[in-house]
């Protein structure tokens, strides 16, 4: 796509705002081009329902700010998706509030032909949210679907985490530019994005995010998938705006069921009683979806291991197929070996011998990439509970490092997490 044809996307997505109405009476009445509502005048923009700020930046016809923001995308690397290029996502076409510019950092995921399921949640998430949502992120991605979500803490962050985790691919919809890290918790997140995912918005480069641009931002993430997957949250939780916007772009819409009397269930449990279709687990949701896929989808793909393969260490699993692991399987005595006594075959008098219990953490477990290794290190070194500070200072480390570190031991089953925000090997 030309230089010059760019251009004239990049002046019009800021002639009109993320999340306006104007992209559609444009789009519509000029056939889709970028050059005929550039070279339109103020007759043909009177026919239009547009705000009179909107009509004035369109008579403007500068083309400076364009300009500026088209280098600096091609010096730092950032990709213009047009509304008109091949690879712009078609479902985006087809919603209300149409986009009409995408600014990307990753790699090229396709965005057209790939199944792709929004999961969101709260920021606030317990113990069962987490698991959850790392656990079906892990499994939809090796089923071969791509998860979208939005890059926030809590669930959006702990899904692109188990997509990472499980070498697939996933999408991070900024309420931001592409060029603003947010929240800054999540910096070596986004490095990581960048580099295995892709990190895409429609705010210009140097957007910073506001209560706003978030709302703005959700249907982004719903209109980009077929279903969108609900997985923790409130009745005021910013998820279900995501939710509201996949119903009315017509999009399926699930929910985790969650406990009975809990905060972070009403949403979800209030979207189950409204008609989402309940989902516990990866191949709930992919059932129909294979189906409609059958050369990009295979629901066999998912780990044997259930749950637990990701979230508990390998001496801890639970096998599936009624086989017994050799790790668990009972000893046999060796060569030289004399078994004890049993209790019955001992004197009344004389006391049982103290068993001796073996230090299960007495190595770093594989599998653990540095910065989990140093802090599992830390709190084995330890052997005291410790605050994610303590660790810092322990560790050398930064806090960012670490709490991202202690999420995923202790989503793996490695840590423990105890009251006064101090953690604990298992």
């Amino acid at each position: 796509m030309s230089r010059c044809h760019v251009l004239y996307w990049i002046w019009l997505s800021l002639c009109i705002s993320p999340g306006s109405r104007a992209s559609d009476l444009l789009l519509e009445y000029f056939d889709e081009d970028a050059q005929k509502i550039y070279e339109a005048g103020k007759a043909d923009y009177d026919r239009l329902d547009l705000s009179e700020d909107v009509k004035a930046r369109l008579l403007l016809k500068s083309s400076e700010e364009a300009k500026h923001i088209y280098y600096y995308c091609k010096e730092r690397g950032i990709r213009l998706l047009a509304y008109d290029d091949p690879a712009f996502p078609g479902r985006l076409r087809r919603i209300g509030r149409r986009p009409v510019l995408l600014y990307c950092k990753g790699r090229n995921i396709d965005l057209n032909d790939n199944l792709m399921v929004a999961m969101v949640g709260t920021r606030n998430m317990s113990s069962y949210g987490k698991r959850s949502a790392y656990t079906i992120a892990y499994d939809l991605c090796s089923a071969g679907a791509v998860v979208v979500s939005g890059m926030a803490l809590g669930i959006d962050a702990i899904c692109h985490r188990g997509v990472l985790d499980a070498s697939g691919d996933t999408v991070a919809v900024l309420g931001c530019g592409v060029d603003v890290t947010y929240p800054k918790q999540n910096f070596e997140l986004m490095l990581e994005l960048e580099r295995k995912g892709l990190v895409l918005s429609e705010f210009k480069p140097g957007t910073r995010p506001s209560r706003s641009t978030f709302p703005i931002r959700n249907r982004i993430i719903s209109g980009l998938s077929q279903g969108t997957l609900v997985v923790e949250g409130s009745r005021s939780s910013g998820a279900l705006i995501t939710a509201r916007c996949a119903l009315s772009q017509g999009r399926d819409l699930f929910a985790l069921p969650g406990m009975v009397g809990e905060q972070n269930s009403e949403g979800t449990n209030a979207l189950l009683r409204e008609g989402a279709t309940p989902v516990t687990c990866a191949a709930d949701l992919l059932s129909d979806y294979s189906i409609l896929y059958p050369d990009k989808v295979f629901i066999e793909r998912i780990p044997v291991y259930k749950p637990e393969v990701i979230l508990t260490p390998v001496k801890n699993r639970k096998r599936t197929d009624g086989m017994t692991d050799p790790q668990s399987a009972p000893a046999e005595s060796l060569p030289g070996e004399t078994k004890s006594e049993s209790p019955a075959r001992l004197k009344p008098d004389t006391p049982l011998p103290e068993p001796e219990i073996p230090d299960l953490r007495s190595e770093i477990p594989d599998g653990l990439n540095d910065s989990r290794k140093m802090v599992y290190k830390t709190l084995l070194e330890e052997k005291t509970p410790l605050s994610a500070d303590q660790i810092t200072v322990r560790s050398g480390m930064n806090v960012a490092e670490v709490m991202t570190a202690l999420t995923i031991l202790e989503i793996k089953g490695y840590v423990t997490a105890l009251p006064g925000g101090r953690f604990i090997l298992k």
